[in-house]
C-alpha cells in the first residue's frame, strides 16, 4: 500500500511539473539535437550494457567505454522507476550499433549524445517519460522535451 500511495505522489507532482507549453518548446530541442553536430567528434560503437537510465557501456574499436548520455538525468536504479528507465533504454539501444557525438571527454567517462537509425536517443528517454533534462539546459533555455 506504501508504495502505492508512493507511486500516485510522484506520478502527481511529475505531471504537475510538466509546463503547458511543452510541444511549443519540444521545436526547440528537437532543432538542436535533431542529428550530429558536424564539428563534434564522432564515435560508433556497439552498447553492451545498460547500466541504469542514462549511462550505457560501449565497445568501439575495441575498447570498452562507459558513456552518459548528455544533457538529461533519469532516475537511478534503485529509486521508483529506476527500473523502467534502464529497461527502456535497453530496448532502444542493447547490442546496437550506435554513433555517439560527444559533448565531453575526460578520463572516466564520455558524456555524448547517442544516435540509432536517426533517433536521438537521449530525446526519446525524455519524450518517453523516463528521464528529464538537466535542470542547468532548462535554465539556459537551450534544450526542452
Amino acid at each position: 500500500m506504501k508504495k502505492i500511495i508512493q507511486l500516485l505522489v510522484i506520478t502527481a507532482l511529475i505531471t504537475t511539473a510538466i509546463p503547458c507549453q511543452a510541444s511549443k518548446e519540444y521545436k526547440s530541442f528537437k532543432a538542436i539535437f535533431a542529428k550530429p553536430s558536424s564539428n563534434r567528434k564522432l564515435i560508433v560503437g556497439k552498447v553492451k550494457q545498460i547500466i541504469d537510465g542514462d549511462t550505457i557501456n560501449v565497445i568501439s574499436k575495441g575498447k570498452f567505454i562507459t558513456v552518459r548520455l548528455a544533457a538529461i538525468d533519469a532516475p537511478e536504479n534503485k529509486q521508483i522507476f529506476g527500473r523502467e528507465s534502464r529497461n527502456t533504454l535497453r530496448a532502444l539501444i542493447k547490442n546496437r550499433i550506435v554513433n555517439l557525438s560527444i559533448v565531453n571527454d575526460n578520463n572516466r567517462r564520455i558524456v555524448a549524445h547517442i544516435f540509432y537509425k536517426g533517433r536521438h536517443i537521449n530525446a526519446e528517454m525524455v519524450r518517453n517519460g523516463f528521464a528529464w533534462v538537466y535542470s542547468s539546459f532548462k535554465r539556459n533555455g537551450k534544450l526542452f522535451a
